[in-house]
């Protein structure tokens, strides 16, 4: 007796593989992210902190990102689990799947590009400041 449904089918999915590679896009991206700001302003905080300090930041981090990624998986998830498998099929699905990528990677790196210039003016990353700033500009 065979069942339709398969785990390890859904797993190596066009939709799962999707949001898998998207997922690890925006990690090494706000990984990188992080290493930059970290090391760009290292002598600010060597004095003050210690060692140690530089592991909490990106463990701290890490967690930050991993939870923002998993409510963006969710989200993101759902949306390509909706689509159906005829759609998967389709004669422009690669070129669309390719654009959504790329567009979604530029738009990381341009926050990425934002986030650095957000710290030099006010040397924390982007957080309710940056939100009431652009709002009430």
């Amino acid at each position: 007796m065979s069942s339709s449904f398969s785990v390890s089918r859904l797993l190596k999915s066009t939709p799962l593989l999707l949001l898998r590679n998207l997922l690890l896009a925006w990690l090494v991206i706000f990984t990188i992210t992080r290493f930059v700001l970290f090391f760009a302003s290292m002598s600010d905080w060597v004095g003050h902190a210690g060692v140690g300090a530089a592991g909490a930041v990106f463990i701290h981090g890490l967690f930050f990102d991993l939870g923002f990624l998993a409510y963006t998986a969710i989200l993101v998830g759902l949306i390509l689990l909706l689509i159906p498998n005829k759609t998967w099929e389709g004669r422009y699905t690669l070129t669309g799947l390719n654009t959504a990528m790329a567009l979604s990677i530029f738009l990381m790196l341009f926050f990425a590009a934002s986030e650095w210039f957000f710290w030099d003016e006010f040397g924390a990353r982007f957080n309710f400041t940056a939100v009431d700033y652009i709002v009430y500009s």
